[in-house]
């Protein structure tokens, strides 16, 4: 009975982790997978990265447990995951969750440790098994952090592969000319106006939406340029210092435009 409801733990806890990771991996999408980045979002959100209510639920269960009180342990488990499972709500960030094939293989990832951990908890004792589950649920932001930099090695070589790609493309069209648009403010609006302007004459192709971080930049050019193409208009972020550096190295853009609060100016190179 008591390895029946410890199964049935572990499957709440998987549910409850699962919507905890997810939503840190949303934050980790918005700050472009660099972790310093989201150790400041984590550093920022202390309070939702290690929330009183989590820690104080998971601890009763273990404590129980290291009193021999295995069964009142396993129910009141029970009980905590599924409180927290109903009352974890969906956050709302600025951008939506896209699960990309970078996302997927950090899935792949998750569910190859998620698996050891099953397995461990069925070959310990259940004080093992509590602490195991119950710590992973409560440093779950921070599991995240630790997953992304497991995966580094990876996404390097294949971010630096899909750079050279879209350089390499971009140097390949004859005659293609490329306009990057960033600043402070009105980056999108700026770009879809100047794209229905030029559009009139030549054949253009412009990053979609809001695209305007490096893989972002690089997956338009991969997946979208092609040689008839006479203009790409980029539009580029400037979230952190080095970002526009990074974007300009990949697609080296004959013709900018900054805007900013406090000047407008458009400069030919």
């Amino acid at each position: 009975m008591e390895r029946i409801l410890l199964n049935i733990n572990i499957f709440l806890f998987a549910i409850y982790f699962y919507k905890k990771i997810r939503h840190g991996l949303h934050i980790l999408q918005l700050e472009n997978y660099y972790n310093d980045r989201y150790a400041v979002w984590m550093k920022k959100n202390i309070k939702i990265v290690l929330d009183i209510k989590v820690i104080g639920m998971l601890i009763i269960p273990v404590i129980l447990v290291a009193i021999n009180q295995d069964t009142i342990a396993n129910v009141l488990e029970v009980l905590a995951f599924l409180v927290l499972i109903l009352t974890t709500k969906k956050k709302i960030e600025k951008k939506p969750f896209v699960v990309t094939s970078r996302i997927r293989r950090i899935y792949l990832t998750f569910l190859l440790l998620l698996a050891i951990v099953i397995i461990v908890c069925n070959m310990s004792n259940l004080l093992i098994s509590f602490i195991l589950i119950n710590f992973l649920s409560i440093i779950a932001y921070s599991f995240v952090y630790i997953v992304n930099l497991l995966n580094r090695p990876i996404e390097k070589a294949i971010r630096r592969r899909f750079c050279r790609l879209a350089h390499k493309k971009l140097k390949e069209i004859p005659g293609l000319k490329v306009i990057g648009i960033t600043g402070s403010y009105g980056k999108t609006s700026t770009k879809y106006i100047v794209n229905t302007i030029l559009s009139q004459k030549y054949n253009t192709l412009m990053t979609p939406e809001s695209y305007n971080t490096t893989m972002g930049v690089v997956r338009t050019i991969n997946e979208k340029l092609s040689s008839t193409h006479q203009l790409f208009i980029c539009e580029m972020g400037a979230k952190y210092i080095g970002d526009i550096k990074e974007i300009c190295d990949i697609v080296d853009p004959n013709y900018r435009y900054f805007n900013s609060y406090r000047a407008t100016a458009f400069r030919y190179f």
